[in-house]
């Protein structure tokens, strides 16, 4: 499933990252690998023109060298480097700043790690993925917490899986895919635990002839989109997910307007309806579009100039959060509002369906005011019948990209969460599943006013 851990909504507050433990704030923030600097610089997700950064990691300690791929992974709390130039990992705490010695490296024969380009990380079943590029031509998967000289858990390679200068990598866990932007010239998409000599379930060549080498991609699965970067065709090319083939784009972003100069990376907000680019080639910058962009168009923001210490920027990550809730905290007596365990009924079953909404009215249940602005929840999912996960939003807004649960078949699983209500005090919840059914407790201990 998707990393949808941190729920990004409006006058979210934060959400506990389990029962009773810490609360993490996700910040508004871009990150920035920089090739030639080897650095990473991170801004507001807002920032443009020539501002600076708000941190740069940089220094011998760090072990960034040729830093390309890069993952923020909001569940753990960590910021994940593929280095080129030592092929290693690095792992990082989010807000790290200056010269510091990463927390965890991957690093050493037995990784398989050669001229590591693109990185991923699946924080549903606790894997990283790596790209490697030229002789390698692999995609190697570890252990999450790996640290040292590890052997990977899988391995993507041989002449049938059509991988060739692999570079950009985006997993799809609510599909179960690895998707990979090959530089020799197309995109191949395979199952999630391939390994060995596997052919990808689909490649797709559409617009990728000639120079045009892909070397950037993102799945938008709230979109049902996939975004492809193409570095010497200085594009940005939108397909449907499922694209296999010759396929038509949706849409292209190309053309003098766009800044795109020698882009790499790419990165989808579907919490902002935008897209951000990392352009290579001086001037360095990264250029922001709306998502549903088209053609020859001019971006909404550039990061650009001296004092943004971008230097050869190739791949970049956006991490979003909704504002805190304004008012007053009142505590409540933990009630339970909901179980779908129960006779079906407005805050009883039937169990929640896989890939579909529910709403449920809080406002003027177990105390909970008819004018509250947001309530503090515990939320309980068990007698999952597939893998999946769980998003939590005000009624009447859009579907968010990040949830504040995932689950294995057979699991019980909990989370605390701050969300705001609806314009009829009231949430939605949706379950993506790909079929069955999981039952769905909710609990409040608060609300603010």
């Amino acid at each position: 499933m998707p990393n949808r851990f941190l729920c990004a909504i409006p006058l979210l507050a934060g959400i506990l990252l389990g029962v009773g433990t810490r609360v993490a704030w996700a910040q508004e923030e871009l990150f920035v690998t920089n090739q030639t600097g080897d650095s990473v610089t991170v801004y507001a997700r807002t920032a443009n023109g020539n501002v600076a950064p708000l941190r740069t990691i940089v220094g011998a300690a760090t072990g960034l060298t040729g830093p390309l791929g890069v993952a923020v992974d909001t569940v753990n709390n960590e910021l994940v480097v593929a280095n080129s130039g030592n092929n290693s990992v690095t792992v990082y705490a989010p807000t790290a700043n200056g010269n510091v010695a990463p927390l965890r490296t991957i690093v050493g024969a037995a990784t398989g790690l050669f001229s590591p380009v693109g990185l991923v990380v699946d924080t549903v079943n606790n894997e990283l993925a790596v790209t490697n590029e030229f002789t390698a031509n692999s995609i190697t998967v570890y252990a999450r917490t790996a640290n040292g000289n590890v052997a990977p858990l899988r391995t993507i390679v041989g002449a049938a899986t059509g991988l060739s200068v692999p570079w950009g990598l985006a997993v799809d866990t609510v599909n179960n895919e690895l998707v990979v932007a090959n530089a020799g010239g197309n995109v191949t998409v395979y199952a999630r635990t391939a390994n060995g000599n596997v052919a990808p379930l689909r490649t797709v060549t559409g617009a990728f002839t000639g120079s045009n080498s892909p070397n950037g991609v993102a799945v938008d699965t709230v979109n049902n989109e996939l975004v492809v970067m193409s570095q010497n065709g200085n594009s940005v090319t939108v397909f449907a997910r499922t694209a296999n083939g010759a396929a038509a784009p949706l849409r292209t972003i190309v053309g003098a307007a766009t800044g795109l100069n020698g882009s790499a990376g790419v990165a989808v907000d579907t919490v902002n309806n935008e897209l951000a680019v990392a352009n290579g080639v001086s001037p360095y910058s990264v250029t922001v579009y709306a998502r549903t962009a088209n053609g020859n168009v001019a971006p909404l923001r550039t990061v650009v100039g001296a004092a943004t210490g971008l230097s050869a920027p190739r791949f970049l990550a956006i991490t979003t959060s909704g504002a805190p809730p304004a008012g007053q905290y009142f505590t409540l007596t933990p009630c339970r509002v909901a179980d779908t365990r129960n006779p079906v009924g407005p805050y009883g079953g039937p169990a929640l369906a896989a890939n579909a909404d529910r709403t449920f009215v809080i406002a003027t249940q177990c105390g909970v005011p008819p004018g509250a602005s947001a309530v503090a929840f515990n939320f309980t999912v068990t007698q999952p019948t597939a893998l999946g996960d769980l998003r939590v939003f005000p009624a009447g807004v859009g579907l968010p990209l990040v949830s504040v649960m995932n689950w294995r078949p057979g699991q019980t699983r909990a989370n605390n969460a701050v969300i705001s209500l609806g314009a009829s005090g009231d949430i939605t919840v949706h379950v993506d599943q790909a079929s069955g059914t999981v039952h769905f407790i909710i609990d409040v201990n608060g609300y603010f006013q």
